[in-house]
């Protein structure tokens, strides 16, 4: 066959195929399906440029629209933005995520719905959420990275399966009372501040402290009932759970599922009046800080590792409160007999000290009087000098 006719063969055979297709989908019913209802986030960049503050002034806003709900925005607080003070007049507002990439917003105004993560960029400080409430409906992580801090006063709410997950190495602070928050907080990194008795949320689900993560006490006069869980020794080794400010009573149960330190800063008490147990044998406590950690509960703590003191006072007013096994001769459920080291750095200076004081002191059975400079007397505060009033004797050694 000439190349001639092997290329008209070749012409015929398709437009048979093409004809007899085409009479095929003149027979055949048109069909539409549907697709999936999808929702495409948008990001919505703050500028500020308005004449108010308010988020539903679309001049505020890059492109010049306002975010909503059905937008399911993620919200950018960008450096260089005028009118950092900015405030949400969005009624039931469900936002996707915030980013802050710039320093020294004040976010406020009616609450919010988050239904995604919050970011805080390297280097951005003094960030300050303060909107009347907001709403966690899933597992939010919030980002806060090196050199960079953000505030939330704002009241969190969110049910037992809305975890929020401190990430990141900078800080976070809490200030709000979250009793309506009913899932674990779990840190992951960095330091995590309370400043509110009820920061963490309601007592049914305990915080996470993982390893070269911080739980850090700032200023709570009253008991915090929160159950603790601890790793680690902190981002500095500071301890895992550190007293930075003022006098504390930490009441809930901390439990030790590592080797774990416990910090307090000088001039400052933590007093741990709740239950100190672990998740397994041989979960060492070591005491860091020049501050007093007092362990006062009765009827001694559940803990089975070694008890380190380094720096600064660990006072016990419990023959048991040095762990499971403390009493000479009857270590408990068989386990080995637990031991306590009191450690002197030469380079430093930093001593630890261990302080019984199991005397009830009352006014009819007061403390042993010693004598004024007395080398064996702790006194409240041991960087200044013995005052009977504002600093006297607490102890001996």
């Amino acid at each position: 066959m000439s190349a001639n006719r092997w290329g008209r063969w070749i012409r015929r055979v398709l437009a048979t195929g093409r004809s007899q297709h085409i009479r095929q989908l003149r027979r055949r019913p048109l069909h539409l399906e549907m697709l999936e209802e999808r929702v495409t986030p948008a990001t919505f960049i703050w500028t500020g440029a308005g004449n108010n503050n308010n988020w539903s002034n679309p001049n505020n806003w890059q492109g010049g629209v306002a975010p909503t709900s059905a937008a399911n925005p993620d919200l950018v607080f960008p450096s260089g933005a005028a009118r950092l003070t900015n405030t949400n007049d969005i009624s039931g507002l469900v936002v996707r995520s915030i980013t802050f990439s710039g320093s020294n917003y004040r976010l406020q105004g009616s609450p919010i719905t988050l239904a995604g993560n919050i970011f805080v960029a390297t280097g951005v400080s003094n960030i300050l959420m303060t909107m009347s409430s907001i709403t966690l409906t899933t597992t939010v992580g919030v980002t806060v990275n090196n050199l960079a801090d953000l505030t939330i006063t704002s009241s969190i709410n969110g049910a037992a399966t809305a975890v929020l997950t401190k990430l990141g190495p900078g800080n976070l602070t809490l200030s709000g009372s979250n009793v309506s928050y009913l899932a674990p907080i779990d840190i992951q990194s960095g330091r995590l501040i309370i400043t509110n008795v009820n920061a963490l949320g309601a007592t049914t689900a305990p915080t996470i402290v993982n390893t070269n993560a911080q739980l850090q006490i700032r200023n709570i006069p009253n008991p915090i009932n929160e159950p603790l869980i601890i790793n680690g020794f902190g981002p500095s080794n500071d301890g895992a759970l550190y007293n930075a400010v003022g006098n504390s009573v930490w009441a809930g149960t901390i439990t030790l599922d590592s080797n774990s330190s416990i910090g307090v800063a000088g001039g400052t008490t933590l007093n741990v009046t709740g239950l100190v147990t672990d998740t397994g044998a041989g979960r060492d406590l070591t005491k860091v800080g020049p501050g007093q950690l007092i362990f006062s509960r009765t009827g001694g703590n559940t803990y089975r590792g070694t008890t380190t003191i380094n720096n600064g006072i660990l006072t016990i007013r419990d023959p048991q409160s040095l762990g499971a096994g403390s009493i000479f001769g009857a270590p408990q459920s068989g386990t080995p007999q637990a031991r306590t080291i009191v450690n002197y750095n030469p380079i430093t200076n930093e001593a630890g000290t261990l302080q019984l004081e199991f005397i009830p002191l009352t006014s009819t059975n007061p403390p042993p009087t010693l004598a004024v400079g007395d080398p064996n007397g702790i006194l409240q505060n041991p960087s200044q000098p013995y005052n009977p009033t504002t600093n006297p004797y607490v102890g001996f050694q």
